[in-house]
């Protein structure tokens, strides 16, 4: 153990196989930690748990017996599992530890460390830590690297540690109620997107489904902006900005390049103008500087229309200049059959 943020996990953890772990008997290694040596029967103001109880496995640990050779050797492994798997040569326990090794006493070891590091002083640090968390801790959404549920664990795990060293409690010494721990969270809450759910919150009652009800809601407002995001950006072709690289299209200035470029500082300002398109008559002639303002698809509806009507809208036909001298006032047509101003009469002629 390194930190004494580790201790109390690895104090449980050292249970843990224990009570997993077999010893020569057959009994669960977790005899020869338990608190009373003595057998129940001999035990002032032990009380029958009834039928059944305990279990059997609680019961091999309550009963079996703390001398023999074979309670020798167990204590011995009890020692290597504290030194070997949970406790470090040079650590911050080994120095309350290292009095056994000679004897290889698992059980004095496994004692003393609980005596000290559970002990009042211990106990005292684990309430104040938790104290000043909850007093001190809130949530404001700026940081990226804190999440909600971050904030939630870290608040969660302050009561828990009050509550597991009996000290979950209130001015009048009674049990911190969940409607005061609600408030609380609430009042720790200061993101502004938030403020509605905070309001609308109908768990006032139970501090889990309140934790859970503006876990939600954030998850929605989220889910919500990055679909705006996503159709904001299907509509948008282009915007002012700061970037690097070649368009087609730039100008003067600071820009996000144009429609066919790869964004960037351009020459100029690459937002687009707004679309010229005429949804009533999509296939109206268009000037160059506009038609460069119609989408792909508009163009597309454009050509379309177009083709349709080819004699409508503002596709109109071209007229042919008439080669030739306009006759003069009171001279003959031109002949329909000949060429303009060479098919007169021969009588004519003369």
């Amino acid at each position: 153990m390194v930190k004494i943020d580790d201790i109390k996990k690895t104090l449980e953890d050292i249970d843990n196989v224990l009570n997993k772990r077999r010893g020569l008997g057959g009994s669960p290694l977790a005899y020869i930690t338990r608190d009373v040596l003595t057998l129940p029967e001999h035990t002032p103001g032990e009380v029958d748990q009834g039928f059944g109880m305990p279990s059997r496995e609680a019961e091999l640990v309550r009963r079996t017996r703390h001398d023999g050779s074979a309670c020798r050797q167990d204590n011995r492994v009890v020692w290597a599992i504290i030194l070997v798997r949970h406790v470090a040569y040079g650590g911050l326990a080994w120095a309350w530890v290292s009095s056994f090794g000679r004897h290889e006493n698992g059980n004095e070891a496994y004692h003393t460390l609980r005596t000290h590091y559970f002990g009042d002083s211990f106990t005292t640090r684990v309430v104040t830590k938790a104290d000043a968390t909850i007093e001190k801790l809130y949530w404001d959404g700026r940081a990226k690297n804190y999440s909600l549920e971050t904030f939630f664990e870290q608040l969660n795990k302050a009561y828990t540690d009050l509550d597991e060293n009996g000290t979950d409690l209130d001015e009048n010494g009674e049990p911190i109620p969940e409607a005061k721990k609600v408030r609380h969270l609430l009042q720790s809450i200061r993101d502004p997107r938030l403020e509605a759910a905070k309001n609308s919150d109908t768990h006032r009652e139970n501090f889990e489904a309140s934790m859970s009800h503006l876990a939600h809601t954030l998850d929605m407002i989220k889910t919500t902006t990055v679909s705006t995001r996503n159709m904001s950006t299907t509509q948008t072709y282009g915007g002012q900005g700061q970037g690097r690289g070649r368009g087609c299209r730039s100008g003067r200035g600071n820009a996000r390049g144009g429609r066919f470029g790869r964004g960037g500082r351009g020459r100029g300002r690459g937002g687009r103008r707004a679309s010229a398109f005429d949804p009533n008559d999509p296939g109206k002639s268009y000037s160059p500087k506009d038609w460069r303002t119609l989408s792909i698809e508009e163009q597309a509806m454009c050509r379309a229309a177009r083709a349709e009507n080819p004699g409508g809208g503002g596709a109109r036909p071209r007229a042919v200049a008439t080669l030739g001298t306009v006759p003069e006032a009171g001279a003959p047509a031109p002949a329909s059959s000949g060429g303009p101003g060479i098919g007169r009469d021969r009588n004519q002629n003369g």
